[in-house]
């Protein structure tokens, strides 16, 4: 429970962001300055703020030409949706494919540096919760059923 509050918190924090922070994040993900994002930069951006997006959903929120307006719409309505359950997905992103195994290396610098934005006490305090194996992994099951 205590994990979950921890992210909770953090969730409900990022979801207080302004539209100007939007605004400044879609703006560095625009290089070229066009005005638009195409699919995987879109995605980038999604990831970066904790949003697994599908390709799919992609295509039909804003396909290759991802406007800021169409972003801002998209990501205030994800940000809405979330919830607990979607906590589990908010980290499938960094868990091996091939081991189903969460690399506390990995985790951590996510959490410190794209998302969620903890700072490294909070990190470790969170850490602390798990049992990581001899290569530093935790096993993603066992992750699940303690953010439950």
């Amino acid at each position: 429970l205590y994990i979950l509050n921890i992210i909770l918190i953090k969730l409900i924090q990022k979801y207080k962001m302004d539209e100007e922070e939007f605004k400044q994040s879609f703006d560095l993900f625009d290089k070229y300055e066009q005005g638009y994002l195409d699919k995987e930069t879109s995605k980038e951006l999604f990831n970066s703020f904790g949003i697994v997006i599908s390709d799919d959903e992609l295509e039909r929120i804003g396909g290759n030409q991802m406007t800021y307006e169409i972003f801002l719409n998209s990501i205030k309505q994800k940000l809405q949706n979330n919830n607990e359950d979607n906590i589990e997905k908010y980290f499938e992103g960094i868990v091996s494919q091939k081991t189903g195994k969460l690399s506390l290396n990995k985790f951590k610098k996510y959490l410190m540096n794209f998302g969620l934005k903890f700072t490294e006490q909070e990190t470790n305090d969170l850490l602390k919760e798990f049992r990581v194996d001899e290569e530093g992994n935790v096993n993603w099951r066992e992750f699940c059923r303690a953010m439950k």
